[in-house]
């Protein structure tokens, strides 16, 4: 299961259309290419995450470097323009979002590959993500060492849960290869289009232990600002319901099992309003990576099968506001 990068339905489609797109406009090489993005001017990251996506998307088929421009101005929720442009005529793919709402209304991207490093595409459904879900605890001890009077370093040890619960609904297949479905000896003839009745789920969950150490530097008398690094290894665990496949069980179609590493940074400022009051901004970085475990397919009549499970990917990134009062 893939995820787009941000959860719009429209960019999940335009990612799809850069990549074909590409393919064709590498046969007209009098067509240069560029990307512009158009975000708010509150927007900090440039590129945006959106914009790499659409890049990395465009690149590979097109066998050329692509430049990318970033726009930061007004209240633009987010505009994305891939521009092919020749020496008497111009192609452009825009995706324009009216309403940061739909960047919550959920998009999945769910792919299946006859051949190893996703090779061999036979299948690819995109999906609403409503109704999905995300959980993070975090429990930390850690020694205070001060410096001086400009701040302080904290080792720690801990641990972590993170769990999510991804859910998909009104499904829609935009590819259907029968001839790489015939690599794997499956008869294969799903038709493009909505299909009803989608109502499958996903639930992995990392958990473990992690080293950290956290630091603390008093800038000025009103502004404090903090980093810190943790190392984690954990224990992945992950089950679906695949609830339109008829040859798997239910509500337990598959379940996988592994271990890994990863790691996670966070940065943050604090500034002192008054007394005991703050205002706190901070972002925080997460990368995990499983080794090689096993996934556990169940069927319908009872029977089950084990194969190897590839390498499987969490990364995320967070930016948050907020008020802290100290007692």
């Amino acid at each position: 299961m893939l995820f787009a990068p941000n959860f719009s339905i429209g960019v999940a489609l335009l990612l799809e259309l850069a990549a074909r797109a590409g393919a064709l406009f590498a046969q007209h090489p009098q067509f240069g290419a560029a990307l512009v993005e158009t975000h708010h001017a509150a927007k900090k990251d440039a590129p945006s995450g959106t914009a790499i996506a659409i890049h990395d998307a465009l690149v590979p088929p097109l066998g050329r470097g692509v430049p990318m421009t970033s726009v930061r101005v007004g209240a633009v929720p987010g505009t994305h323009t891939i521009v092919f442009d020749g020496p008497f005529e111009q192609v452009t793919l825009t995706h324009e979002a009216r309403d940061r709402r739909v960047f919550a209304d959920g998009a999945v991207r769910d792919s299946d590959y006859a051949r190893d490093h996703r090779q061999a595409e036979f299948s690819r459904s995109l999906a609403d993500a409503r109704d999905s879900e995300m959980f993070d605890a975090s429990l930390g001890f850690g020694w205070r060492l001060p410096l001086g009077g400009l701040g302080s370093l904290t080792p720690l040890v801990g641990v972590a849960h993170h769990e999510s619960t991804y859910r998909s609904s009104n499904g829609r297949q935009v590819v259907s290869d029968a001839a790489n479905a015939a690599l794997l000896g499956i008869a294969w003839n799903m038709p493009l289009g909505p299909f009803d009745g989608l109502h499958s789920r996903y639930r992995p969950r990392w958990q473990g232990v992690w080293l950290g150490i956290d630091g603390e530097f008093k800038a000025t008398e009103r502004l404090t600002l903090r980093a810190g690094i943790k190392r984690h290894w954990f224990d992945f665990k992950a089950d679906a319901n695949w609830n339109l496949r008829g040859d798997l069980a239910h509500p337990l179609s598959f379940r996988q099992r592994d271990d890994g590493r990863g790691w996670e940074a966070e940065a943050g400022a604090a500034i002192r309003l008054a007394g005991s009051h703050r205002l706190t901004l901070e972002t925080n970085r997460r990368a995990m990576k499983t080794a090689r475990g096993e996934n556990t397919t169940f069927h319908y009549n009872g029977a089950r099968s084990t194969i190897d499970l590839g390498e499987t990917e969490l990364a995320s990134w967070s930016a948050r506001l907020g008020y802290r009062y100290d007692f």
